[in-house]
């Protein structure tokens, strides 16, 4: 558990900059840069675990490779849903949906790799989603009706689809990870790490040599942010497939829900905005909520 925590505390301050980053580039070279700037590190990271620490792959199954390119698809389609979902009006409620990978990632680890997940766990990770559910209230923006209205509402159709690719990326992720013989679970989740990273640079910039050659010349500007954002992505990815590797994937996306009250403190504290008395009891929800799944 201590490594969800620790993931989700370096992704909330990478996720801090990025969204000042986005103010300025678009998002999609945002993700670019996510991606290309933490593979020196990891490179580094991962020379580290091979020459000094004598951490070894013994083979590559074929299963291996399946589900780590599958879980970088996965987590490519996911991400390009999110920035679809960023140009819609009521995309406040397509985001609540997108935090139901917890619950997704539960049910679909227990239909696909019969994860088995204590029942209790799965009633306190419904709980959690229900603070996430508060906090993103908006009166503006959202009412029982629109967001219960699948049929109707694109924003809900596409959070849900956020929520299932999020899902199976985390489930893709864990099962590489258990399929590749390595040294040690650290190895083998950072290989599985190293081999997505690689795969998700390839593809994101293929995208921008074919189809926007000149999105990327911003990134010469913010090589100092850039920096920064690569390390705490590199740190925070590292700590994230470690957890993925030792415990169910269903309880790390719950733990990763622990980013919402993070991302207030972040609103509050940083960018000094206007916290609501709702928006506070959904970060208690989620906070007591993620205490009491640790000790189940």
């Amino acid at each position: 558990m201590i490594y969800g925590l620790i993931a989700v505390v370096l992704q909330t301050t990478r996720n801090a900059i990025q969204k000042e980053l986005a103010q300025s580039i678009p998002r999609l070279v945002v993700t670019w840069i996510r991606c290309v700037f933490a593979l020196p590190f990891l490179s580094i990271y991962y020379v580290v675990l091979v020459i000094v620490l004598g951490e070894a792959v013994y083979a590559y199954t074929w299963q291996f490779w399946l589900f780590a390119i599958a879980g970088g698809t996965f987590q490519i389609i996911a991400s390009t849903l999110m920035l679809k979902a960023f140009a819609l009006r009521s995309f406040m409620i397509g985001s609540c949906y997108g935090k139901s990978d917890s619950i997704q990632t539960a049910l679909l680890g227990w239909i696909l790799f019969s994860e088995a997940l204590n029942p209790w766990a799965f009633v306190v990770i419904c709980t959690s989603f229900s603070g996430i559910l508060l906090i993103s209230l908006k009166k503006e923006s959202m009412s029982i009706r629109s967001f219960f209205d699948i049929r109707k509402n694109e924003s809900t159709r596409i959070g849900l689809l956020i929520g299932t690719f999020f899902s199976l990326t985390a489930l893709c992720i864990r099962q590489s990870i258990l399929q590749l013989e390595a040294s040690s679970i650290l190895m083998a989740s950072s290989t599985t790490l190293l081999v997505t990273i690689i795969l998700q640079v390839i593809v994101l910039s293929l995208r921008f040599l074919i189809w926007d050659k000149g999105a990327l010349a911003s990134v010469r500007r913010n090589m100092g942010k850039a920096s920064i954002i690569g390390l705490t992505n590199c740190l925070s990815s590292v700590t994230w497939y470690l957890a993925f590797g030792l415990i169910n994937a269903s309880y790390v996306t719950a733990l990763g829900q622990i980013q919402m009250p993070l991302s207030i403190a972040y609103s509050r504290f940083v960018f000094r905005e206007t916290l609501y008395a709702h928006e506070l009891i959904g970060a208690g929800i989620i906070v007591v909520s993620i205490i009491i799944l640790t000790f189940l």
